[in-house]
């Protein structure tokens, strides 16, 4: 019988991944943001066939990724907390973002999105073995 994990945890896993994405994405993307700062901010990552642009495009959407990580995590921890459990389909899905980030970007943090998804899976499933009305 599947046992229930700390709720809340999944969120709070996501949360802390998209925290640690920020900060990566700073060290990692220094150059390409200073380069973003120095243009104006505005409209300095149009879409672009040019090759320059590139780079601040990948430093774009990697910076946005984070926020989206964290208010996913923490829409997920104050769900389980107040209801008790995530849709079973959400950890399905987190699962496979993870899956297809991974067998593109084999090395990356898209494996820390792993322990989360198997979390939500896990909870959803314990709730609805535990009280089949809760199915997710």
């Amino acid at each position: 019988m599947a046992r229930r994990v700390r709720a809340g945890l999944a969120g709070t896993l996501l949360v802390a991944i998209g925290v640690f994405h920020e900060v990566a994405g700073l060290f990692l993307f220094r150059a390409e943001l200073a380069e973003i700062a120095r243009a104006g901010v505005i409209d300095s990552v149009m879409p672009s066939l040019d090759p320059a642009l590139r780079p601040r495009q990948a430093a774009f959407w990697f910076m946005v990724s984070g926020p989206v990580l964290m208010m996913l995590g923490a829409l997920a921890r104050w769900t389980e907390l107040r209801v008790g459990h995530l849709p079973g389909w959400l950890g399905w899905s987190v699962l496979a973002l993870a899956v297809a980030g991974v067998a593109l970007f084999t090395l990356s943090g898209f494996w820390l999105i792993f322990v989360p998804a198997i979390l939500m899976i896990r909870n959803a499933r314990a709730c609805e073995l535990h009280d089949p009305r809760t199915a997710p």
